[in-house]
């Protein structure tokens, strides 16, 4: 069962799809935050029914993966 969490930032991706033809099935979060003190970390979240295996498959794609132009109608360019 998906946590409420993740069930709010599965409906805000969701609201900013490239295109209305497609569906958001899977996704995965790091964020970093900084405590008072000063002390910065990392956090993970993954979408409803995303596993371990596909979390880290995300994670790897988006940053060594190759960045196809265009591939859809406002889709990220790649730097």
């Amino acid at each position: 069962m998906a946590a409420e969490e993740q069930e709010q930032i599965h409906k805000t991706i969701q609201t900013q799809a490239p295109t209305e033809e497609v569906e958001l099935v899977g996704w995965s979060l790091i964020a970093e935050w900084k405590t008072s003190d000063g002390r910065r970390f990392l956090s993970r979240i993954a979408g409803p029914d995303v596993t371990v295996w596909q979390m880290k498959g995300y994670l790897h794609e988006g940053v060594y993966g190759q960045w196809l132009e265009n591939a859809l109608p406002g889709a990220w360019q790649a730097n």
